[in-house]
């Protein structure tokens, strides 16, 4: 890939896109990443630590035009000041999980 070092990794040691996967297990097979946002409440500062802490948000259904049904579920990453427990950026995920309308019985 562009800007890969012949290592497979980035100048920055992280592995690009496309590449072997980290490992990391999907929540739900077949969920698909609808939408995402950040909110800054300040500048990082270079050099800073931040941790992270992730939490739920909501849930909800629509009907979908197949006759099934999309299930939204929203999850929320807060990056904190290590030095302080700030928030300075908060994240937000919706995925989605289409469900297939039910078989008709024959």
């Amino acid at each position: 890939p562009s800007g890969a070092t012949p290592s497979g990794t980035t100048p920055s040691g992280a592995t690009p896109s496309g590449a072997t996967p980290s490992g990391t297990k999907l929540a739900r097979i077949g969920a698909l990443h609808a939408e995402q946002h950040f909110e800054y409440f300040r500048p990082i500062l270079a050099g800073e630590v931040l941790t992270l802490t992730e939490r739920a948000g909501l849930n909800w259904t629509k009907s979908s035009k197949s006759g099934g049904s999309l299930v939204f579920e929203e999850r929320f990453h807060d990056y904190c000041s290590a030095d302080t427990g700030e928030v300075v950026v908060t994240a937000r995920f919706v995925s989605v999980l289409p469900v297939p309308a039910p078989a008709s019985e024959a």
